[in-house]
């Protein structure tokens, strides 16, 4: 983004507030940024569970807040150039900022709902916007990321998937992808 790396802190102050002051913003609130720390795996399989079985959409915080499991996403790419994830986490949270952004939420990886999977993975980032693919890959920064250029639709069909916002006319889903 602007050559330096970002830690949590910045996106918390980018998205608006501090989660420990109360200063939280009424955008944030609608979007669901803010989250205790990050979800656990127990509370994802629950939503799962509840939607028959399907994968639930989580937000920026639910996934980032509180996250140092740097190979939860993209995990061939880190150590290989990939920014952390405090830098991923800013770049989305600057972007669901932009009002041609409707929302931002994390696409879970089907592999953490098997039994003997540990922990939390995600398969890619889906993004509701009205802006054009490019601007996204610009704002982004895909080659930084070391992700590929942004593509319309989700990772996986869109009825495995629950707890999915209102996609508001003139808006489409772009999923961010590392492969």
């Amino acid at each position: 983004m602007n050559g330096r790396t970002h830690t949590v802190q910045d996106w918390v102050s980018a998205r608006g507030g501090n989660r420990h002051t109360g200063n939280r913003s009424r955008r944030g609130r609608q979007r669901g940024l803010y989250h205790r720390s990050m979800i656990t795996r127990d509370e994802i399989r629950t939503r799962s569970a509840g939607h028959d079985y399907r994968y639930p959409l989580v937000t920026i915080a639910e996934f980032f807040e509180g996250n140092t499991f740097e190979d939860s996403i993209a995990p061939n790419q880190y150590g290989e150039g990939r920014p952390d994830l405090a830098e991923i986490a800013a770049r989305l949270t600057v972007l669901d900022a932009d009002p041609a952004v409707a929302w931002i939420r994390v696409q879970l990886h089907e592999e953490m709902f098997d039994h003997d999977h540990d922990g939390i993975a995600a398969e890619s980032v889906a993004i509701c916007t009205s802006l054009p693919s490019s601007v996204i890959d610009g704002r982004l920064d895909v080659g930084e990321l070391h992700a590929e250029p942004v593509w319309e639709g989700w990772s996986y069909d869109e009825d495995a998937y629950c707890d999915i916002p209102a996609i508001p006319d003139g808006h489409r889903v772009l999923t961010l992808v590392w492969d």
